[in-house]
């Protein structure tokens, strides 16, 4: 139950949606205590945040992050593009950016590397007669797909980060 988006209430106030990641990261900042409720699909109705699993950590080291994480940005940090609402569609991803290279990253808000994978695929079309621009598109291609799929099931994703 720790996938998905989860909404949750602070000062009475409805909040989210959030990955359940966000959701550790509010809780051990002290942001989310644990009489404000949480609920995520799956839940039939509004639970007190201490009766989720894993959501409070111990004191001791801190929360793991999701697999393949290894740099922890502050949420609302500038390198971080977090999911968003509702989620977009990574076949949607794929096609736009099958349609103009890096187009699929720019909407997905990895804006800096999107036009990266732009100027690539026209630099190198350009020099190589348009033969060097197929990994280019491939490329972006699997990326716009790979990073929807990361955020719609709810992970944040690095500017840069690719697949």
């Amino acid at each position: 139950m720790t996938t998905g988006q989860w909404y949750y209430t602070q000062n009475g106030r409805q909040s989210g949606p959030v990955s359940f990641y966000q959701l550790q990261q509010l809780a051990n900042s002290g942001a989310l205590k644990t009489g404000d409720y949480v609920w995520t699909d799956g839940q039939e109705d509004w639970k007190p945040a201490s009766e989720i699993a894993g959501l409070f950590s111990a004191p001791g080291p801190p929360v793991p992050p999701p697999p393949g994480r290894d740099y922890h940005p502050a949420p609302g940090s500038p390198d971080l593009v977090m999911p968003s609402d509702p989620p977009r569609d990574p076949a949607v991803m794929a096609i736009l950016s099958f349609l103009l290279p890096g187009l699929g990253q720019i909407v997905l808000g990895q804006n800096v590397k999107g036009i990266v994978l732009l100027v690539l695929y026209f630099g190198v079309g350009y020099a190589t007669v348009c033969v060097g621009s197929l990994p280019v598109l491939i490329v972006a291609i699997i990326d716009a797909y790979q990073i929807a799929t990361k955020l719609r099931n709810g992970q944040p994703v690095r500017q840069w980060e690719f697949f």
